[in-house]
């Protein structure tokens, strides 16, 4: 596995929630010398409001896109499969385990919910969101229910879509570590 992402510009890091996508891009951002942006900031306004699909695109664009590089974090695939993911050069796929995405979750929502530390664009997990209401805006159920239709369509992007895209994949997050260590 090649140790050296330099010659890549326009890098997506994939996976699903919780699977460390924001806080890797972070670290790859400052490594490499690369601004760094989670998709996340540009979807969710204040108080949990989703901007309009258009105005994401659009904010995407002017702000990412328009850059010579850049590092992005997260899927959004049916809105930017034709924004970042035409116009990336590597894919970074953290392709964990359902269950340790799910384990993260629920110790990232108990940390955020009981030190109130902020996610995106000033939001906060709430105690009550995270661990009482069960229904497909909950974290844990967005995992639980898409990990598989996720990781079939990465896998199929991988194969065929986005073949030609350079793509690192990750089942291990001591695989991620060793690489992230290696880098210059």
């Amino acid at each position: 596995m090649p140790t050296n992402l330099s010659q890549y510009r326009k890098i997506i890091i994939v996976g699903d929630s919780c699977s460390g996508k924001t806080t890797l891009c972070k670290k790859l951002g400052e490594k490499l010398a690369l601004p760094f942006f989670d998709l996340d900031d540009f979807h969710w306004l204040p108080n949990w409001v989703e901007r309009e699909d258009d105005n994401m695109i659009a904010k995407v664009e002017n702000e990412i896109l328009s850059k010579d590089a850049w590092i992005v974090s997260g899927n959004y695939t049916s809105l930017m499969e034709n924004v970042t993911w035409a116009n990336t050069d590597a894919i970074i796929w953290l392709k964990y385990s359902k269950w340790l995405c799910l384990w993260r979750c629920f110790k990232r929502s108990l940390r955020r919910s009981i030190y109130k530390e902020e996610c995106c664009n000033g939001n906060y997990e709430s105690f009550k969101h995270s661990f009482l209401t069960w229904n497909n805006e909950n974290l844990f159920v967005w995992i639980y229910t898409h990990h598989l239709s996720s990781k079939t369509k990465f896998e199929n992007w991988r194969s065929r879509k986005f073949a030609d895209k350079y793509w690192l994949v990750f089942e291990k997050p001591w695989e991620l570590g060793v690489f992230i260590d290696s880098l210059k």
